[in-house]
């Protein structure tokens, strides 16, 4: 409906067939334009998208929320995101005027929408703007069911309407539950009596229950009683709220009173109002810690502490000894989360006292402060049973350890010293470089093994030549420890830099296979085209083949394919070729021929599986056919039956109900026998799009169409009356499918001079291009070396925001923009003709003509410039149309990607007529 509407105002519009920069443009036309465009890539383009709407705001949001559909058609989406754009927009500073132009489209807009959906979601844009003059507007829909609560909170966000909502409590003609909730969301204290009145007689529960959450909102002391014996959550957030707007005695005496047998919850809400009336809360703190109910304990320390300072702990160190292991482990969490640096002597007893419970929350607690003392705890930890808990705790402790660690590695204990050297290697602790490099030569084994360990998280490019020099050596049980230190130490660099310097180093060097890992992790096309080289010099084959396969880089990939094609790959690298391909933006034709070729060769279960699955990531109409092949095949039946399934879902891939309806119903009894929930799901799936196929009979003439003379050039079934490209134009289900990229054209077998054209065409993907070329020989580009390219674009495309003029559908490329026009939505038919006799072309799209002009007329005679080698002034992409004037030719489409579908083709050949006559 949104559609019909929008069209039906460009209909009547004057102005439309002005271009869309046209400072003249009708509203509607404004209003189309940025909806083509939204959502906006980024904030300023949105921005100036909303600069757009504010030429006429008032009329443009009325426009908008006319067309607002059923949300069960789900067609809102677009309309509602402009709507709520421009109200953020205007809600800036120093939009005041357009604010309110904007507040009163929205007000018109609500009354006129036909659906309730539609009313609320303007209400809910109105309310982020709206002004006391809109409350009039708000409140006649307070008496709807469907529509009080956007209302309500729409007026709840209205300034000034706190008198209204007051007076309409009394004058009691609006649904309780309604005013109460506006009550509590506007804390309106002049409420409380009619509240309380209100509460005496309510009967219904959950009016009585707004009213409770109302009262505990605006409500004063004198609301406490009425709350106690109903709602003991709406009495304590009454309690919390007086106890900290109107403290005295009778709030902290009721308060209290709520600290014995009670829920925890009761105490703890209790507590909170305690806390808010006592200026000395150390008793509170050592009340608390004695308490046995760990829930409470650690809710109240948490609210104590806002307000923790040195001095209310000083009561801690006495009172501690008392406390039990489960209030000891709170005590110390507390002490840590609040960074109590002066109770270090609470953690150290703690850690004395030898249970690993406790210890270990100490310890814990410690590495959250940034003292020398707590370092040392930390670090005198490292020895004993609490080792492991104090290395956790280093590894998250922000103090500087660095010196007191590094001085642990000169220390005898053994043991220490390793876990020292994963703690400063996890740390990255590259001030202790040299120490770990000492520690490589220890005669200990295990120690030296973990020295090598810590290597790469201490190094940096300052350690590069000792690292090379050690990785010269011919010993290589470490080789792979030095490699990844390497490769940290030069993290930093460019990756230019980094393979210049490998580079240099394999200069002449007598074991170039030990820097092939380092080549590898350069990541770049240089380093694995450098790798290939040194595979194919015979040098450590097999290792340079080992670190390609780790890369992921273009070359590696035809490196890969070239060893497979030539009959020397392993199992690892026909998986690493499969793997990379399938993320690869490689042409999907030539995927699909590399992995049929792969299938037809000695290959194991594993790696046909993974091939049919691939094929999945190829969505083209030979891949289904390849895959379905496979149905049939015991070892990858069901990969074949989930291949067939998704590439039957992608609906620009053409596969022909003939194929495709075998191939389904076997991809369906081949997940049923699995019977697990994902397969029901790909069944349902596939169900569906059985029942979405339709038969197709051959396209046939009308009788008035016969009578004219016309001639098929496509009734669905072949493409016998054309030529050139029958590869990428294939024929499915009654249509001509393009399915290949850029530059692979269509031809007539016949040349025609004067003609009218009719064909249907539909988008099956957003952004596609397509043109038909008029009067154009075979093999050059029709736009120019033809009479013309007539334009077949989606346009409404955001990739083709900025499209020139002359680039639109319809246009005549380069030389006439056509009109504008909306055309139908992804995946529908459209419906286009063309008329060409001489030099005049007409084109007609869905009933609308939008372009009837003469190509000689446009040019003023100059197909080609007066002065030759010069841009021609004459046309409007200022290039030479030297075709232009060609008397006959060829009617081709000129292909500019895949997506592109036709049928219904026909022609009638003006000039045969002509000659008969």
């Amino acid at each position: 409906m949104k559609g019909l509407y929008l069209m039906s105002l460009l209909a009547v519009s004057p102005l439309f067939a002005q271009s869309t920069g046209s400072q003249q443009r009708t509203i509607e036309t404004v209003v189309m334009d940025v909806l083509a465009q939204l959502p906006a890539d980024s904030q300023a383009k949105q921005q100036q998208r909303m600069q757009d709407f504010l030429k006429e705001p008032q009329q443009i949001v009325e426009i908008l929320g006319s067309m607002l559909t059923d949300p069960a058609k789900g067609q809102n989406a677009k309309v509602e995101y402009a709507i709520s754009g421009l109200v953020s927009h205007v809600t800036a500073a120093g939009q005041d005027q357009a604010l309110a132009s904007v507040r009163a489209g929205l007000r018109n807009a609500i009354q006129k929408c036909p659906f309730n959906d539609g009313k609320a979601f303007l209400m809910s844009q109105l309310q982020w703007c709206s002004g006391p003059e809109d409350s009039d507007a708000l409140t006649a829909y307070l008496q709807d069911k469907e529509l009080a609560s956007p209302a309500i909170n729409a007026l709840i966000q209205t300034p000034g309407t706190d008198n209204l909502i007051i007076k309409m409590l009394n004058e009691q003609k609006f649904d309780r539950n309604l005013l109460a909730y506006a009550v509590k969301e506007k804390a309106l204290a002049e409420a409380e009596t009619s509240l309380l009145a209100w509460l005496k007689d309510e009967a219904d529960a959950s009016t009585k229950a707004m009213i409770c959450s109302a009262l505990a909102s605006c409500g004063s002391k004198a609301s406490l009683d009425a709350l106690a014996p109903i709602s003991m959550v709406d009495y304590l957030n009454l309690l919390q709220k007086l106890s900290k707007a109107a403290p005295s005695d009778d709030i902290k005496q009721r308060a209290r009173a709520l600290l014995t047998d009670q829920p925890t919850q009761v105490r703890t809400a209790a507590m909170q109002a305690v806390i808010n009336m006592e200026a000395d809360i150390q008793p509170i703190l050592q009340e608390t810690l004695k308490d046995p109910d760990s829930e409470y304990r650690n809710a109240v320390l948490k609210m104590l502490s806002p307000r923790m300072t040195a001095e209310i702990t000083t009561c801690l160190p006495a009172l501690y000894p008392a406390l039990t292991d489960a209030a000891k482990i709170d005590l110390v969490n507390w002490l840590g989360n609040t960074h109590a640096e002066d109770r270090m002597d609470i953690m150290e007893t703690a850690v004395q006292e030898g249970k690993p419970a406790l210890s270990q929350s100490a310890l814990i607690a410690a590495s959250k402060l940034k003292t020398e003392r707590a370092a040392q705890l930390l670090v005198s930890q490292l020895s004993g049973p609490n080792r492991q808990v104090a290395a956790q705790a280093i590894l998250a402790s922000k103090t500087n350890l660095v010196d007191k660690l590094a001085a642990l590695l000169d220390a005898p204990d053994k043991e220490v010293k390793q876990q020292v050297l994963s703690i400063v290697s996890q740390r990255r602790m590259k001030q202790v470089a040299d120490k770990v490099f000492n520690l490589l030569d220890s005669p200990d084994a295990q120690l030296r093994q973990a020295a090598y360990n810590a290597l790469n998280g201490v190094v940096s490019e300052a350690d590069l030549n000792r690292l090379i020099e050690m990785l010269k050596k011919p010993d290589g049980t470490d080789l792979p420890k030095l490699q990844e230190a390497i490769k940290m130490a030069m993290l930093a660099m460019s990756p230019d830099k980094k393979l210049q310097t490998i580079s240099d180093w394999m200069a002449n060097a007598p074991r170039p296979e030990i820097y092939y890992s380092l080549l590898a992790s350069a990541g770049t096309d240089a380093a694995a085209t450098r790798l290939i080289e040194e595979y194919n010099s015979g040098k450590s084959a097999d290792k340079a083949l080992a670190e390609l396969l780790k890369m992921s880089n273009p070359p590696v990939l035809k490196f890969l394919w070239t060893l497979i094609a030539q009959d020397k790959a392993t199992e690892p690298v026909i998986a690493r070729f499969i793997a990379l391909s399938q993320s690869s933006k490689g042409n999907l034709k030539e995927r699909c021929g590399q992995y049929g070729k792969l299938l037809q060769s000695n290959i194991s279960t594993a790696i046909k599986k993974s091939l049919v699955s691939a094929l999945s990531t190829v969505p083209t109409g030979d891949s289904f056919t390849l895959a379905a092949k496979y149905l049939d095949d015991p070892d990858s039946a069901y990969e074949a039956a989930n291949t067939v399934k998704s590439i039957a879902s992608n609906k620009s891939v053409p596969i022909d109900n003939k194929e495709l309806l075998p191939a389904l119903n076997k991809a369906i009894a081949i997940l049923k026998e699995t019977g697990n929930a994902d397969d029901g799901y790909a069944v349902d799936a596939i169900k569906k799009l059985l029942t979405e196929l339709k038969p197709v009979e051959p396209f046939v003439l009308s009788d008035d169409e016969k009578k004219q003379g016309f001639e098929l050039l496509f009734d669905g079934t072949d493409l016998s009356k054309w030529q050139d490209n029958a590869t990428g134009y294939k024929v499915a289900n009654g249509a001509i499918h393009v399915v290949e990229d850029y530059g692979h054209n269509l031809y007539t077998r016949k040349e025609y001079q004067d003609f009218v054209m009719r064909f249907s065409f539909c988008f099956a993907r957003p952004g596609v291009n397509n043109g038909i070329g008029v009067r154009t020989p075979v093999g050059v580009d029709a736009a120019y070396d033809g009479m013309c390219e007539l334009q077949i674009i989606d346009n409404d495309a955001p990739e083709y925001a900025h499209l020139a003029d002359y680039q639109y559908h319809g246009s005549v490329y380069g030389i006439i923009p056509a009109r504008r026009i909306k055309l139908k939505p992804i995946g529908q038919w459209n419906e286009e003709e063309i008329k060409v006799v001489g030099d005049h072309i007409t084109v007609t799209v869905n009933g609308e003509v939008i372009l009837d002009a003469n190509v000689r007329e446009a040019c003023q005679g100059h197909n080609v410039s007066p002065k030759a080698g010069e841009k021609n002034p004459y046309t409007m992409d200022k290039r030479d149309h030297p075709g232009m004037f060609n008397k006959k030719g060829f009617i081709s489409y000129c292909g500019h990607g895949a997506g592109f579908m036709l049928k219904n083709i026909r022609v009638l050949d003006l000039s045969a007529q002509a000659a008969q006559k």
